[in-house]
Order: C-alpha cells, then structure tokens, then sequence
C-alpha cells in the first residue's frame, strides 16, 4: 500500500510540473512542426514605442505601440544599444494589431511573457 502512494505521488507530481509546463509556455506560440513561430511580449515604454524599419533610432518610424500591448515577436537582432542594451525584436508581420511589415523594436522597451525569441 505504501508503495502504491508512493508511486501516486510521484505520477501526480509528474503530471502537475506537466501542467505547469505548458501553462509557462502558453504565451508561445508553436505551429504543427513544432519550432516557435513568435513569442510574445509586453510594451513597457513609458511614452509610444517606435517600430522601426531597421534595428537602430536613426531608422524611420513605421509606426508605434502604446504600454501595455502585446505584441508577437518573430526573433531578435543586434543593433545600435538603447541604455546599453543591443538586442532589437523584430515583429512577426502576420499576429500584430495594425501591423503587417517588417519592423523592429527596441528590447529595452519589452517584456518578453515567454522564452526568448530565435536569432533571425
């Protein structure tokens, strides 16, 4: 009988991290082949944050997101630095609100809900 609690339990442990799992990964989108597609990630500049049309503030503006939007995150980039930090997302151009090219925010502004994107 002992034994049998025993292995319930840990079958139930199993089962539970399982779940939690795939509840941290919800915010990832996966298609059938398996790859993340595009992660998502959260505005947090305190002003509009620019989409720019390559991964540096002298590119021009494409277009903005306000705090708080999710936005889907195709990969990441090295650009210029944004207080010190190089890594820029590009924006999936098919799963953005009012979105549709390509186009690049600064990490800095970010806050990925999910595993960090592919290099692109």
């Amino acid at each position: 009988m002992k034994r049998f609690l025993t292995v319930a339990a840990t079958v139930g442990a199993i089962l539970a991290g399982g779940a939690a799992m795939s509840a941290a990964n919800a915010d990832t989108a996966t298609p059938a082949g398996g790859a993340a597609a595009y992660v998502k990630g959260k505005v947090t500049a305190p002003s509009p944050l620019a989409i720019r049309a390559k991964p540096t503030t002298k590119s021009a503006k494409e277009g903005s997101y306000n705090n708080g939007n999710i936005l889907a995150l195709k990969c990441y980039v090295k650009g210029q630095g944004v207080y010190g930090n190089t890594t820029w997302y590009q924006l999936d151009p098919t799963h953005n609100d009012n979105w549709s090219g390509v186009g690049y925010v600064s990490a800095h502004y970010i806050k990925l809900l999910g595993a960090k994107p592919k290099h692109c």
